[in-house]
């Protein structure tokens, strides 16, 4: 996505601009199916090496007083789908576009696209810019940094803006004169990992300190005989800082307005560390640490850790005797199911939590003979979340906001813990089947190893309190192949190799030991890049075994860089898919029987211990310069892994997280996305090229599972049914409390009010949150009427308070804004008519007040969206997100004009692919929605899958 030369001058200010002073990386994409957003995020550094040589050796540090940057880069749809039109949506409203995207439609889509591509040159001030469908945060236009943002937002500390000191802080500073200057930091991100919970985004980038001289950098022994027992010597100087670590609001970020009160700003800054807390619509989170070393220990000078980052250090005992480890790499975790059960969101009360996971680099495991077998993680806390206040309904026109802003919500870091896995260590460089004899210049090197990255978790998918975590590491147990044919110097690898790890740890709240509960790993080896991510038919209760799991494992791709093709193989590579010949070779032959590494037609490397692999065309063979994560060095001898073979250069030959994942919010299946080395055109010069693949695998449920038992299933919803995958997703989630037990569903009978509210409030919190919500809102009260109280006002309310009917489910979707009533009255007493059956234009109501209620406030009072057809008294400015409709007065649906007392929340139905009609659109009419048609039970699981449990 082209930000434009604005952004780039801003970014990146040192000219003339290479890929030496300029770099851009660190890539993600996430989409928040929580809220219906776009998220991407990267990273801008200007680095100010000027004097590259062709960035065939390492670059020389400039002492001429030039700024160094290091940047954040965020960028957010505003909505779930594109303007269709030109515009691109900045006046909230679509300019039809004449080129029609159907035929008989007026219209296009245009989402991911920018309205001007670069320009010829630099020059061109006019090129580049994102269109009206997103909004980008990066320095000074969203004031996330200080005046004039002179070293980037990475260097930006919200709370030291709001005033704040703190012991053993160094000054900030990114002058290319305080370089050798350890009193003074420069952060540099070596990472950028992306994460979502319910109402934050999280960004937390492994950074270290540019301060630190190149030379001073890489602290190894070079020669090869010692490279893999090597320890850090004695003057050297690791520039490893640890993690910094971002948390955003997303109340501010979709749309571009501040959340916080009193803030005349797009964005401003909270304060985590400081007392009291500030309030704000991002904060940087870090330790506040005891002045001098922490526990006295320091090792090279490193201590363990200091202000604005945190966990530079971290100490394990072996055998009495504490070890001091660099390289703590986290990933913030992706948060998804009940967003706001006692385990997760805990309904936007005090002790709401995601989690950052992470793994130490092995690489810096002072004595290697003892490999690593914990894996770590840091809680991010959340103060209780209170929205904007409403104002009273007049006659039918629904209330509007009297407080536009966001109260509470600040995170603040929870304490480092660990938990034990089986022993792993860094997976090695490994081998890639040699490529096909080509002509010169394209065949000139012999075949490289391939660095697939270190041993951190690559993803990580919070659902129902359990973490699914895919890694990459060298399992030191369970060893692919026999070391007796390779030996230290001989052109075949040793024994080590690469292999993807899958751990489900139980967390079930903020301070409370992770248990990892099961693990399994891909076997043979060779395997790199988990495209990993968590279905949500994934058996989420009973005890933990390949039945449960076997959702989460049957749909997962990996990448290998060992294909089971021979050198000679006479395989016809087709230039950006593989022809069908190597497809058929790539996969489903049993392992052959290998004495050695190559020549061979078959090999144990090749074949994977789960379910699928994705194999290279051909080696990827470009040499780079490229940076160690935690030495922040060039040299290569850094990586502690074995050199590449004679006549190649000794540069790292990188691949790394090359791979990703997402569940499809419409169907519920899963999209897999990955790199893998490429064959080359015989007319292109030069090295290493490489390629993607793109799977998707619909959500299914097998009749029988692994052991050839039938797989429970309601008689009346038997495989075939419309809506079977919607209904068992919601019957082993349980959705409807004891559901697991019942062998019948009735998907085509009506659903009443309360039936409504038991299944929407399930879809977001336990019974545990829906207990402790209730206790810190009044405890047992009773708001309607028609809904017995189960209990003197004031009294406790546990899971089993009035079980006997709804009362829990019903109170609760009042304290939180979802329902005001069934209707209004003149008898001075409020009702919920819970035995009324609900029509599909008040379930709209329903669902999209909850899924989107603690984000933005106004989706508690049923505001409409700013529009020039919003009916009179409705109109609300500056308030939250106003749904982001693009449409304007445009409807989906040809029985939901812009006048119904619903249209908004329909709109949102759409949007969000919650609900798709009743009836297709077609290129000449719109489809139908059908608001006051009765709503089946078939229907609402299916409406309350998509929308809490993609």
């Amino acid at each position: 996505m082209w930000l434009g030369e604005a952004a780039l001058n801003e970014l990146c200010p040192t000219t003339p601009r290479s890929n030496a002073s300029c770099e851009i990386g660190n890539a993600s994409v996430r989409y928040d199916q929580m809220q219906g957003r776009f998220v991407v995020l990267f990273t801008v550094v200007d680095t100010g090496l000027v004097s590259c040589g062709g960035c065939s050796g390492v670059p020389a540090q400039m002492t001429a007083t030039l700024r160094r940057k290091a940047s954040w880069v965020l960028i957010a749809s505003k909505w779930a789908t594109g303007c269709q039109g030109a515009g691109g949506g900045f006046a909230g409203v679509c300019t039809p576009n004449t080129t029609p995207a159907v035929n008989g439609l007026i219209g296009n889509t245009a989402f991911f696209t920018t309205p001007q591509p670069p320009g010829p040159s630099q020059a061109n001030p006019n090129s580049g810019g994102i269109n009206g469908n997103w909004v980008a945060y990066y320095g000074i236009p969203d004031n996330s940094c200080e005046p004039g943002c002179p070293f980037g937002n990475i260097n930006s500390i919200s709370d030291v803006r709001n005033g704040g000191a703190f012991p053993g802080a160094r000054t900030i500073d990114c002058n290319n004169t305080a370089v050798g200057d350890l009193s003074r930091v420069c952060y540099f991100p070596s990472s950028a990992r992306l994460g979502l919970d319910n109402d934050n985004i999280v960004v937390s980038s492994s950074v270290y300190n540019d301060n630190v001289p190149l030379a001073l950098r890489s602290g190894f022994f070079t020669d090869r005989t010692s490279a893999k027992q090597a320890s850090r010597n004695a003057g050297g100087a690791s520039a490893w800082e640890g993690t910094r670590t971002r948390v955003y609001k997303k109340a501010a970020i979709y749309t571009g307005v501040t959340s916080t009160p009193g803030c005349a700003s797009p964005l401003c800054p909270g304060a985590s560390q400081l007392s009291p807390r500030i309030q704000g619509d991002f904060y940087d989170l870090f330790e506040v640490q005891p002045a001098g070393l922490v526990s006295g220990a320091a090792i090279n000078g490193i201590v363990n850790s200091a202000p604005y980052a945190f966990d530079r250090v971290v100490v394990r005992n072996i055998g009495g005797t504490p070890e001091f480890m660099l390289g703590l790499n986290y990933e913030p975790e992706h948060v998804r199911g009940r967003s706001l059960a006692s385990f997760s969101g805990n309904g936007n009360l005090d002790g709401a939590y995601s989690a950052l996971w992470g793994a130490v680099n092995a690489e810096f495991l002072p004595s290697s003979a003892n490999p690593q077998t914990l894996l770590y993680h840091r809680s991010i806390i959340y103060t209780r979340t209170v929205a904007g206040t409403l104002g009273a309904n007049v006659s039918s026109v629904p209330a509007t906001v009297n407080t536009p802003a966001i109260v509470g919500g600040i995170p603040h870091l929870g304490a480092l813990q660990s938990h034990t896995v089986p022993r792993f260590i860094n997976p090695d460089s490994i081998v890639q089947r040699d490529k096909l004899t080509q002509p010169s210049p394209n065949n000139q090197l012999t075949t490289p190893w391939l660095h697939v990255g270190d041993d951190r978790p690559h993803r990580v998918i919070a659902r129902e309190g359990e973490r699914y975590i895919a890694r990459v590491a060298f399992l030191p147990d369970f060893e692919a192949l026999p070391a007796a044919p390779c030996t230290a110097d001989s052109n075949c690898k040793e024994a080590n190799w690469s292999t993807v790890v899958y751990d489900i740890v139980q967390k079930l709240s903020a301070a409370g030991a992770a248990s990892e509960v099961y693990n399994t790993s891909w076997a043979n080896g060779s395997y790199y890049a988990p495209m990993h991510d968590t279905p949500a038919n994934v058996v989420q209760y009973g005890s933990i075994s390949p039945v449960n799991v076997q959702p989460f494992l049957e749909k997962l791709f990996a990448g290998t860089v060992f294909p089971p093709l021979a050198p000679s193989d006479p395989r016809t590579f087709q230039y950006g898919q593989m022809a069908t010949v190597a497809l058929l070779a790539c996969k489903g032959q049993e392992p052959g029987v290998s004495s050695g590494l190559t020549g061979n037609t078959t090999s144990a490397r090749a074949y994977p211990g789960l379910f699928d692999i994705r194999c290279g065309e051909d080696a990827y063979d470009t040499a780079q310069p490229f940076r160690h994560p935690v030495t922040a060095s060039f040299s290569p001898f850094d990586f502690l892994e074995d050199l590449q073979p004679s006549g190649f250069p000794p540069q790292i030959v990188p691949f790394g997280i090359r791979g990703g994942a997402s569940t499809d919010p419409n169907n519920m299946g899963l999209w897999l996305y990955g790199a893998y080395a490429k064959g080359r055109l015989a007319s292109v010069p030069g090295y290493g090229q490489w390629g993607t693949y793109v799977a998707h695998y619909p959500v299914t449920f097998p009749i029988r599972d692994p052991y050839n038992n039938t797989i429970a299933s309601y008689a009346d919803v038997q495989p075939g049914h419309q809506f079977f995958t919607y209904i068992q997703i919601a019957k082993q989630t349980e959705i409807d409390p004891g559901s697991r037990t019942q062998s019948a569903f009735n998907p085509t009978g009506a659903v009443s009010r309360a039936e409504m509210a038991r299944w929407l409030l399930r879809s977001q919190m336990d019974e545990n949150g829906i207990s402790a919500y209730l206790n810190s809102t009044g405890g047992i009260f009773c708001s309607f009427a028609d809904v017995a109280c189960p209990g003197a006002s004031g009294g406790t309310v546990t899971n089993t308070t009035g079980s006997s009917g709804d009362w829990r489910y019903i109170e609760t979707m009042y304290r939180r804004g979802y329902t005001k009533g069934c209707e209004a009255t003149n008898d001075g007493q409020r009702r919920f008519c819970p035995t009324r059956t609900l029509t599909r234009g008040e379930m709209a109501v329903f669902v999209i007040r909850a899924k989107m209620n603690a984000v933005f406030p106004t989706v508690t009072s049923g505001a409409f969206t700013t529009t020039s057809c919003q009916p009179a008294g409705t109109q609300v400015t500056n308030v939250g997100d106003q749904f982001g409709l693009f449409t304007g007065c445009s409807p989906y649906f040809s029985d939901v004009p812009n006048t119904h007392p619903y249209y908004s929340f329909i709109q949102k139905m759409r949007e969000l692919r919650i609900s798709n009609g009743t009836t297709y659109s077609t290129p000449t009419a719109l489809g139908a929605y059908s608001p006051d048609a009765t709503l089946t039970r078939g229907e609402l699981m299916t409406f309350l899958v998509r929308a809490f449990f993609p």
